[in-house]
């Protein structure tokens, strides 16, 4: 379940912060807050974070909030330090696949080792 909505939050995050040139994806804009546009995929980015969330591990799922609120003070500007949002996105995607692998390494080595 987790390695879905992992690979849902990686393509939301490619198509969502990186262009490609001749590739034109439309990133609707919802409202406005704070002088800061909301868009389709800030809003999908934040389920889907939420749903890992509810996945987890109690010490990861803490982690990984306090991580997604700094992601959203980054993105709604009281943050104000530029590519702070992408980057910490980027730490909870590789947070998130570490674990992953980890968890299944270990399953792996207790059962076949």
């Amino acid at each position: 379940m987790i390695e879905a909505a992992l690979a849902v939050l990686v393509l939301l995050y490619v198509l969502g912060f990186i262009s490609f040139p001749g590739v034109t994806i439309p990133n609707y804009h919802l409202f406005t807050l704070n002088g800061h546009m909301i868009t389709l995929f800030e809003i999908l980015i934040v389920c889907v974070v939420v749903w890992i969330i509810s996945n987890l591990a109690f010490w990861l799922r803490f982690i990984i909030g306090l991580l997604l609120l700094l992601w959203i003070l980054a993105n709604f500007g009281f943050i104000a330090v530029p590519g702070l949002p992408q980057v910490i996105l980027v730490i909870i995607i590789i947070g998130v696949f570490i674990h992953r692998t980890h968890h299944w390494y270990y399953h792996y080595r207790r059962y076949n080792g």
